[in-house]
């Protein structure tokens, strides 16, 4: 079943107050429907997630946001933790795992955001939107570094670890991309324990 199938969220469960966030709602819901195509397409090409240990190596042949992955492993399993290395993210990306959050299907989540990410005026609106989210939320964890990483670390509420390395962002890449998919404890908490450090060296 579609998680988002039939859903009527707004952000604060409040309906839009004018026609640019209706507008918006409308592109964000397409970008759904796109996102869960492709979605389908993961499921034809992995028809599973990848077992305890095991690795799976994907090449993308079409434009591709790595969103679509994340759909993926949470139309599967329940998702306890969301831990993200972000180069790029783009809006429908943010509202999706903001989306995810709000509607309980991922419970805690942390980010680390390029700190040059927020180069032009519409990268500087989504850099916000993610800080007002964390700032919004005690199980929202966001820290600006000098980063240049792409990865996605899950751990389910039955205590398996998924994690995606690869050359995409959470926004519309180019046509070819590479990912590395693993169901890993071992890579997933080597992610978390970086990503621990950043967050406790933006505190001080």
């Amino acid at each position: 079943m579609k998680l988002f199938e039939g859903n009527k969220y707004f952000q604060n469960d409040r309906k839009p107050e004018n026609k640019k966030a209706i507008k918006d709602r409308k592109i964000y819901l397409r970008f759904l429907d796109k996102q869960y195509n492709r979605v389908s397409n993961i499921d034809e090409l992995l028809g599973k997630l990848p077992e305890k240990n095991e690795q799976i190596r994907i090449i993308t042949q079409k434009s591709f946001n790595a969103f679509a992955i994340l759909l993926y492993i949470a139309e599967k399993v329940d998702i306890e933790e969301l831990i993200l290395g972000i180069y790029r993210i783009d809006k429908n990306s943010v509202n999706g795992i903001k989306e995810l959050f709000y509607k309980g299907v991922i419970s805690k989540i942390t980010i680390v955001l390029s700190s040059f990410f927020d180069q032009t005026k519409k990268a500087e609106i989504f850099a916000e939107m993610l800080s007002e989210f964390a700032r919004e939320n005690k199980n929202v964890r966001l820290v600006f570094c000098w980063n240049h990483t792409k990865i996605m670390g899950v751990k389910t509420r039955e205590n398996k670890y998924y994690v995606v390395e690869g050359s995409g962002n959470l926004s519309n890449n180019a046509m070819i991309e590479q990912y590395l998919f693993e169901q890993s404890e071992q890579s997933f908490n080597f992610h978390k324990s970086w990503m621990e450090e950043l967050l406790e060296l933006d505190k001080n």
